[in-house]
Parts: C-alpha cells; structure tokens; sequence
C-alpha cells in the first residue's frame, strides 16, 4: 500500500492529543451538603446510569475518535495495489463485401472471444465507417460490439481501418479469404468464406453513335460453375425497371462471365448476369447500373503562365478535362500570353490588346464597384463584383468601333471583353492579372461563378453535346439518408449504399456499382481456424485500488453514529 500524501498523517498527532487529554482529564462532580454523613448518604443513593455517565471511554467517544482517525487517514489518500495475471488481445475485423455475410465474421470472432478468460482485455478495431476502434473492452463488452458489426459494400482494399495498438500481446485478423498479404509479428490470420454473390470485376457503358447504349461487364462465379443467364434491364424516366430479353452465355474457363449488351437509351441501363449455384435459392446475380447524364467533357489547356485558381477550377468540375497539349483542346486559357490562333480562349492579362483596341495607362486600385457592369451579360449572370478590388489594371483604349462588347468598363474603357464572331472563336479578355497579390478576384465565389459562365460561353457546342453514362462505388456515394431505391431490390440497411440504382431527395438518379472485390474460399473454416488460434500466456498486470473514499465513506458514518449516540444520551 502506499500514500499520496504521507505527510498528512502528522494530523493524527494532534488526534492523539485530544484523545489523551480527553481520558486523562480529571472528572468531579459537585454536590452541596450540610454534613459528611449527608455526602456519604447522597453518593450511597447515586443509581446505576449516573455511575456510568462518569465512565471516560464510551461508545460514542470511541466512534467519534475513529471517524477522526479515518477522515485522516483518506485525506493521505492510500492506494492499493492488486496483481492479476491478463491477456491483451486486438482483433481487427474487415468486414468487406468479399465474405459471405457477417454471421460467419460474428461467429469466428466470438468464437475467439469464448477462450479469454474475465479479467483478459480485448482491443477491438473496425472500419472507420462502423466506429473505428473501441479501446480496452472486457470479453463480454467486446462481444457486444462485434453483434453490430455488419459487412460493407466494399473491398477490403477501400476499407480504411485504425491500426492496433503497439502494447498488444496478439492481433487477430478477421479477413475475407484471398486477400495478398501474410500475418505480421504476434498476428494470427482468420479467413472468413467468401460470398455466394457474383462479383462484378469490371462494367462500363458508351452511348452509341447509330443510337442506344452498349454495356459490357464482366463477373466472377461466386458460388459455382454452369451457364450464365444475362438479363438486360433498362430503367424508364420514371425510374422503374422494365426487363428485356434474356440470352445464355457460357462461363469461361477461369470462372468469369464476361457480357457485351444493347439497350435503349433511357435515363439509367443496366443489366443483370445471374450464375446458377445449382440451387435456385443460391443463384448469384451481379448488377451493373448506369446514369445517363448530360453534356460531354470539355477539354481545357492552360498556355502561358500557370493560374493555379483556373486549374483547381477544372479539376473541380467533373465536365472540365484538363489536357497539356493546346491543339487538342476545346478551350485554352491564356495567361499573361496571346491565344493561340483558332481556338476558343479566356484570355488573361495578354501582353498584346485586343484588335480594335489598344492598352491604356495603369491605374489603381480600383474597386469594381466603381465600374461599369452588365450584369445581364451571360458572362456576368449572377457574379458579384462589388467586393472585388484590383490593385493594378491597364484598361483598354477602343481604337474606332472594335467588334468586341463590355461587359465590364472603367468610364467607356474596357476591363472586360467577350467577343463572338459569326465565323471565328470566340474570346474572353480580361484587363488585369488574376494574382492574389493583384486582386481578391480568384479567392471569391464571384471568380468561380465567372469561370463558370466563361466555360458555358466558350465551349463549343459540339462538346456540350455528349452524353455519357457513369456510376459511382458505394465509397464515393458515401453515407446516404434520402435516398430511395427504384430497382425493386432490397439491400441490407447500413453506412453506405449497397449496389443498384437510387433516386435522391431531389430527384435525380444515382447508379452504385461495386467493382473489384476479390475473395476465395479459406483453408480452414473460419470457425475452424478461430477455435485453434494461439492464445497468449496471462502477463502479470497490476491495478491499483483507491482506499480513500473508502475511509472517507467510514469517517462521516462514524461521526454520525458517535453525535447520534451523546445527542441522545446514549453511552
């Protein structure tokens, strides 16, 4: 045992004090006679109660001394220490789309869990998308935490998992089976069975040029050989599903059936490749679901010197593809650099004026506000330049009647021009230079609605045009609400979105596909393998028990006991 605060014990010193005192004291009684024999008489007829009441040590005294001696006795606050032979353990579970479902992950986990002993401690990490890891839990606490452990809609590869603490005595991983990778230092290694679904490995779907859509995919025999029987769907605009045909396809010899379908366009296609397990209760189907959305993408180059705002823009913009080399662009932004000739451009800061214009002297600073906005130009729809102030800007001086308009001047010179020949590219020139140092332009939601605008205005309509058709994983839809499924299938409820087609609170169509997921059949059963994984020997831990609330709880129970005692005359 050993004390916080030893040097508080000196307080019992002066307890000691008061005790003796109290006991050594002398005691009289008084009493006025007329005579000795009337004393001796009156001491003869003193009863019994009144003998004792002279008596120093009482019960009452003796409670109080007590409730004194332990009130400080917790204030040098004692500690005690407990040796206890435990294990600590960490089981790390990837419950990934690759196995069977969590039961069998549940069961090998609790099967491991079985064998600890009450006082081992286990540190249970899970993916970040269920909670992470725990901590220090006891068996049954862990136990309780894995029950809600589910699998996800994911490769174990996406599934982003906390590592295990360094002061572990073993690790436990619980994987689905064919994962690369062997055990580590003080890890054992639990393959879970892999899932009876057909895995797609990889879908696509391009709109045709004579009309419809080709999908083409490829899925992985979950549960057993046979023929594939491919069904093609494809989804009306009122998001519910209509199926076609149906062909046979055999499996190929590594397992896989790989599928080239044509459906009509609609707003979302898909298709459905089952692989019979044998048993129709365990046919395997595999969907691949796809979104029609509008307008292509518009390829984007930067000449001149770099704009890091313009480059986070298009990377930003999932209708921008940005491309080095200008000849194959859509559009080109020219920085503090002339256009290249016969391409659409926002040109910025040029070194040369526009034609029909010509470079005037610097001014500034100048606040936007100030000028001269259009703001019903397209280039300018919803942009905001009341904040905006240029630190440096040369205006343009119009030499006769350029062919350009203003949607931005500084008293009839321009700062910004849009020009849109019948038979030429059309141009965005833009006076001053878009650096932080010049202007807060670029750092503002004015500077992307502006890019924005200049896009749709530039881009040729040949680009806009396109359609294309694309899906996301369960992993880039994330964690979703609102969403309603519209294919008439049900999925497992959990953090993310199980493949198949949904329709958000807004109404637009989403297609989660899940590709890439790899899984085998273990070894050894999972439940197998659970029941013979080593154990650790119990390391000797200590734990430390605080005496002092304890002696405080005994000191105040003492008082009170010892004051109720004398309050009621009781000895």
């Amino acid at each position: 045992m050993s004390l916080t605060y030893p040097y508080l014990l000196l307080a019992l010193l002066p307890v000691a004090a008061v005790a003796a005192w109290a006991l050594l004291r002398r005691r009289r009684q008084k009493m006025v006679v007329g005579s000795l024999h009337l004393w001796r008489r009156a001491l003869e007829s003193l009863d019994r109660s009144a003998r004792k009441s002279s008596r120093r040590v009482t019960t009452s005294w003796l409670l109080l001394l007590a409730g004194a001696v332990a009130a400080v006795l917790a204030a040098a606050g004692p500690r005690a220490g407990v040796q206890a032979p435990r294990r600590r353990v960490v089981m790390r579970l990837i419950p990934s789309a690759g196995m069977t479902h969590g039961d069998n992950l549940r069961t090998a986990a609790g099967a491991v869990l079985d064998r600890l002993g009450p006082m081992d401690e286990v540190w249970l990490v899970r993916p970040e998308l269920t909670g992470g890891a725990t901590g220090w839990l006891s068996p049954k606490e862990a136990r309780k935490a894995v029950e809600q452990v589910d699998r996800l809609p994911a490769s174990a590869a996406d599934l982003s998992v906390p590592p295990a603490p360094s002061d572990a005595q073993h690790v436990y991983t619980f994987r689905p089976a064919g994962l690369a990778g062997g055990p580590g230092p003080r890890e054992t290694i639990i393959e879970i069975e892999r899932g009876t679904l057909a895995q797609l490995a990889a879908a696509g779907a391009e709109r045709l040029p004579e009309g419809g859509v080709e999908i083409f995919a490829s899925a992985r025999s979950g549960a057993g050989g046979g023929s594939a029987i491919v069904h093609k769907l494809r989804v009306g605009g009122d998001g519910q599903v209509v199926r076609d045909r149906h062909t046979r396809e055999r499996l190929l010899a590594d397992g896989t059936a790989r599928v080239v379908a044509r459906v009509e366009d609609a707003p979302a296609v898909g298709l459905e490749i089952v692989i019979p397990a044998g048993d129709p209760g365990l046919d395997a189907p595999a969907r691949a679901w796809f979104v029609r959305r509008p307008g292509g993408s518009v390829k984007v180059s930067i000449v001149g010197r770099d704009e890091p705002l313009v480059r986070r823009f298009i990377a930003i913009d999932p209708a921008l593809e940005l491309v080095a080399d200008a000849s194959d662009a859509d559009v080109v932004v020219a920085n503090a650099a002339d256009a290249p000739a016969g391409k659409p451009a926002l040109v910025i800061n040029p070194p040369t004026a526009p034609s029909g214009w010509r470079a005037g002297q610097p001014v500034g600073p100048v606040l936007l506000r100030d000028a001269d906005i259009a703001s019903d130009d397209p280039i300018l729809e919803h942009v905001d330049l009341s904040g905006i102030a240029v630190r440096r800007v040369r205006p343009w001086i119009a030499s006769g009647s350029p062919p350009q308009r203003r949607p931005a001047s500084l008293d009839g010179d321009g700062l910004l021009l849009a020009e849109q020949p019948v038979d030429g590219p059309k141009r965005i020139f833009v006076a001053f230079d878009l650096a932080e140092e010049n202007t807060n332009f670029g750092a503002s939601e004015a500077f992307v609605i502006f890019l924005a605008n200049a896009m749709e205005f530039l881009a040729p309509d040949s680009a806009r045009r396109g359609v294309r058709y694309e899906s996301i994983s369960p992993i880039q839809a994330g964690p979703v609400e609102a969403w309603r499924r519209v294919d008439g299938e049900q999925a497992p409820q959990g953090p993310l979105p199980w493949p198949g087609l949904y329709r958000d609170a807004d109404g637009a169509l989403h297609a989660v596909n899940l590709l890439g997921v790899r899984a085998a059949e273990p070894n050894t059963p999972s439940h197998k393998a659970a029941a013979a994984a080593p154990l650790p020997e119990p390391m000797p831990a200590g734990a430390e028990i605080l005496l002092w609330p304890w002696l405080s709880a005994a000191a105040l129970l003492c008082w009170l006991m010892g004051w109720a005692l004398r309050v009621n005359g009781s000895r």
